[in-house]
């Protein structure tokens, strides 16, 4: 029986251990010369999907969320209606191995903009076993949205996904890319990172931007894992995935930044700059006194 063109593709991939996006290049490739195969790795080399049961998964209704939002009224609705999204995974217990991953929405623009969630999955493991699954009934509802639009009070409004607002992490899931700590996973360029005291550093100044089209078709090879999702919406997906203050600022910049005022011992030149002991016993009665004027919304109020 001669052999297929699909099954020869499969052993060539495995004979060179191809990536999955090299395996999409090459198989769309193929395609446009007139061959009949798939162009997705786990179909080529039928891979089982792992299933998520009802027991693990639980899908709350896009659309259903959003009309009970829109009661409220929404602001400026010449712009149609904006989404912004969260996705991200916490643990339940932390001695246990139960991850907690909900997507959030919330629309910006409505006079009710308090969070709603979709989906939410709950199982063992770091993250969803399968991105596509866990992604599918949400990603079902979005895309005619933001084809079609939707009907509110007697008004058809346009629906855009204006922001996914994930941690670094998060990110790196469900965009399908490396992750934070590795050589290409800025975001934003395509500079190459150096490791500086066994941390990823990212110096270069000049490098190229990411763009949409870029990043859709794949072209920076060693940035991207497998191919996401999320390219059926229509949205930027560089400009739409904001990078998050809290790992950039406040466990970056700004941890270095206290580190260098109260201990010095960064750097012979941080010395310097540590403050006295007086200065810092200074700050510690100052942010007692203010953790008296924090909302309940701070979690954390600083105490010393």
């Amino acid at each position: 029986m001669t052999e297929s063109v699909e099954d020869r593709f499969g052993a060539i991939v495995t004979k060179h251990r191809l990536t999955r996006s090299a395996i999409k290049d090459f198989a769309n490739f193929l395609v446009s010369l007139g061959h009949n195969i798939h162009t997705d790795a786990r179909t080529i080399f039928k891979t089982p999907r792992t299933k998520i049961n009802s027991d693990s998964f639980q899908h709350f209704g896009l659309i259903k969320g959003l009309l009970l939002k829109l009661k409220s009224g929404i602001i400026d609705g010449r712009n149609g209606i904006k989404l912004q999204f969260n996705i991200d995974g916490s643990n339940l217990y932390k001695s246990g191995t139960k991850a907690f991953w909900p997507i959030l929405c919330r629309v910006s623009n409505a006079n009710d903009s308090r969070p709603f969630p979709v989906s939410i999955f709950c199982g063992d493991g770091e993250k969803p076993p399968d991105l596509n699954l866990y992604l599918e009934p949400f990603l079902n509802e979005l895309k005619p949205l933001e084809e079609n639009g939707m009907d509110v009070n007697d008004r058809h409004l346009v629906v855009k996904s204006i922001a996914f607002i994930c941690d670094a992490p998060a990110r790196s899931f469900v965009k399908g890319i490396i992750g934070h700590t590795g050589k290409y996973a800025c975001e934003r360029c395509t500079v190459i990172g150096e490791t500086v005291n066994n941390h990823m550093t990212f110096t270069a100044m000049s490098s190229r931007p990411r763009t949409n089209d870029s990043f859709r078709s794949g072209r920076d090879r060693r940035h991207h894992n497998e191919p996401t999702p999320l390219l059926r919406l229509r949205m930027d997906i560089v400009k739409c995935f904001p990078i998050d203050y809290m790992h950039l600022t406040c466990l970056g910049t700004f941890k270095r930044f206290l580190r260098i005022i109260l201990q010095g011992n960064v750097s012979e030149y941080d010395r310097i700059h540590k403050l006295s002991n007086h200065l810092i016993e200074r700050f510690n009665e100052l942010v007692t006194l203010f953790c008296k004027y924090l909302p309940n919304e701070f979690n954390r109020k600083g105490q010393p």
